[in-house]
């Protein structure tokens, strides 16, 4: 139980992050920097405003399925050694 409380935890974090940068860092990087990589991204942060929810929810699945898989990962590893 408190293994799948800390993997929710994680999770909820990374929805909160996203949405943090979906909102602050198109507000504060206002015109092209220079950098491609940079610019991009801020780009694909102003389009995502849009679609907030689905993006969080993306968000969401990544981090609980890649946590889930490590952390199984990791038991089966233990086991092993």
């Amino acid at each position: 139980m408190i293994q799948e409380s800390v993997i929710l935890q994680k999770t909820i974090l990374a929805v909160l992050v996203y949405i943090a940068l979906v909102k602050i860092v198109p507000r504060v990087i206002t015109e092209d920097t220079g950098f491609f990589i940079i610019d991009d991204i801020v780009k694909l942060l102003r389009n995502q405003k849009d679609s907030l929810v689905s993006g969080a929810l993306i968000t969401a699945l990544v981090a609980f399925t890649s946590e889930e898989l490590l952390t199984r990962h990791l038991k089966s590893v233990i086991k092993a050694v």
